[in-house]
């Protein structure tokens, strides 16, 4: 990797990311809504010693096509991290509809176009990359209370795990990273309790960007950060849907408000 586009690249996950990368020699390309916080990520890889770009721009509200072409044809990039993201919790019925269309329109919508536009710009032009899709351990299974959200990440690992067997003769790696729970601002956002992480050993940002590397390194996809989890996303997959769903919603209970 010689440039990577980052989005979401500010806070959390995309913020470890961009850390990471630029510490290992790659100039990194961040997009997030808000300006202030990217400069001052900016700020931060560059004091040591990083290369970065900052675009502000919120994904759902913006021509993607034109953006994208804008940023590369500025800064021709070699990967693209589709890491942009977020979840609700909560009775679906309840929960504020337009919050989780906005979800899909970012989760899914936002990841495909994107996905789309670099993959066939990097193969018309004959260059191989590698296109890193963040889903969820949540994937694997669907989750009561995290119904849209579960959804959203199983869609990117059915679709990421698709694309990448389609483009594997084309120089192109795609990696989709699964992680379980990771302490950021995602659990505030989403309404899950503050005692979530006594409840379950969650990693942290940083160490989460340490296992991306050396997945991205190794080209293992789909990667399941973390012994714990990469057994328990094996369980799922071979637990009736009935069974799972049952005690998701037992599990998912005492992490409401």
């Amino acid at each position: 990797m010689k440039r990577a586009l980052i989005t979401g690249g500010s806070y959390g996950i995309g913020y470890a990311l961009a850390k990471k990368f630029a510490k290992n020699g790659v100039e990194v390309i961040l997009i997030a809504r808000t300006e202030e916080k990217l400069l001052e990520v900016k700020k931060e890889i560059e004091k040591d010693g990083g290369k970065s770009y900052i675009f502000p721009a919120d994904l759902t509200k913006t021509n993607l096509e034109e953006l994208f072409n804008r940023i590369y044809s500025e800064y021709e990039f070699d990967t693209l991290v589709n890491n942009a993201g977020f979840g609700t919790i909560g009775k679906f019925y309840e929960l504020d509809i337009k919050k989780e269309l906005e979800m899909i329109e970012l989760n899914v919508k936002v990841l495909v176009e994107l996905s789309h536009h670099f993959l066939s710009r990097r193969i018309k032009e004959g260059k191989g990359g590698t296109l890193i899709n963040i889903s969820s351990l949540a994937g694997f299974f669907p989750i009561p209370y995290f119904a849209t959200y579960s959804a959203t990440k199983a869609f990117v690992l059915s679709f990421s795990e698709a694309i990448r067997r389609e483009v594997e003769d084309k120089k192109i790696k795609v990696i989709t990273i699964c992680p379980g729970g990771v302490k950021t601002e995602f659990q505030k956002r989403a309404g899950i309790k503050d005692d979530i992480y006594s409840l379950q050993n969650y990693l942290t940002a940083d160490e989460l960007a340490d296992y991306v590397w050396e997945a991205v390194k190794k080209s293992k996809s789909p990667f399941v950060p973390g012994p714990a989890n990469k057994i328990y996303s094996y369980i799922v997959r071979i637990t009736p849907i009935p069974l799972i769903t049952k005690l998701g919603k037992i599990f998912m209970k005492m992490r409401l408000k």
